[in-house]
């Protein structure tokens, strides 16, 4: 498994450990303030590493389909055109 993949995972699994402990500690009477600011920062860092898990995979795939790109319209239209048509494929 990937690393980002473990990462994404491993913030999902805090977060809902932290709203756990927040909604059951609310449901007891307990006080749940600090518990509840951590839960509430967490599901932000959620959208955070959300947030580069797709960006990390729309570049990988973007590499991915210049380098096919590349390979299956060199032979046709020559390898400079193709190396251009790779260059419009990764810019952002």
């Amino acid at each position: 498994m990937e690393t980002s993949k473990r990462v994404l995972i491993i913030q999902y699994i805090v977060s809902a450990i932290l709203l756990l402990v927040a909604i059951i500690g609310t449901f007891m009477g307990l006080d749940v303030t600090a518990v509840a600011a951590l839960a509430g920062t967490s599901v932000l860092c959620d959208g955070a590493v959300t947030g580069f898990y797709f960006w990390k995979a729309k570049n990988e795939n973007r590499a991915k389909y210049a380098q096919k790109f590349v390979l299956r319209f060199a032979d046709t239209y020559g390898i400079d055109a193709a190396i251009r048509l790779a260059e419009v494929v990764l810019k952002d």
